[in-house]
């Protein structure tokens, strides 16, 4: 394998009635920061509520733990009322921040479904415009079936390459043979 390329193609939506899922309807990513201060992107939306602090604020997550970050890359608290988030649904929606990229295929892939922006990817801008679906994830946007014919394609392409030259040592073989 000599590269990975980056796929940001729409994929389909699934409904997963979990008010704390979200999905970026078109293009954008969702910022967070992670434990060093970081902030990275990323297109997964299972997000999470955490009590973290002194006083027990409430703290907006991804699935791993790190902050949601709002569209001035601020992290998003939860209201809490007697140290019980107090959540207004539409107004967390309106909250989460998504930001787009001039060239989103120059972003450096972390792992784990996370990128750092750099200057091929440009700098983060953030659209408040965005469509951000509420309850609902993407699915991954590879194509299994695709997928399993370019394996098969490469399988026999190994194959026939194996028999000529399996082919060509038994033909110098019986050349050798033949002085």
């Amino acid at each position: 394998m000599q590269k990975t390329d980056l796929m940001f193609s729409q994929s389909h939506f699934y409904d997963t009635e979990r008010n704390l899922d979200f999905a970026i309807g078109g293009e954008g990513f969702f910022a967070v920061e992670d434990r060093w201060g970081n902030v990275n992107y990323t297109r997964d939306g299972a997000f999470a509520m955490t009590q973290v602090g002194e006083n027990g604020e409430w703290w907006l997550v991804s699935a791993s733990g790190e902050y949601v970050l709002d569209n001035n890359k601020e992290r998003i608290q939860i209201p809490f009322i007697e140290g019980e988030p107090n959540v207004d649904w539409s107004a967390l929606k309106e909250k989460i921040g998504v930001f787009e990229f001039p060239n989103p295929y120059g972003l450096e892939a972390l792992g784990t479904n996370r990128y750092v922006e750099n200057g091929k990817s440009g700098a983060a801008v953030a659209n408040p415009n965005a469509e951000k679906l509420q309850s609902v994830l993407i699915a991954s946007n590879v194509d299994l079936a695709t997928q399993m014919v370019k394996l098969i394609e490469t399988q026999r392409a190994y194959q026939i390459s194996s028999r000529v030259v399996t082919t060509s040592d038994e033909l110098a073989r019986i050349a050798n043979n033949l002085r």
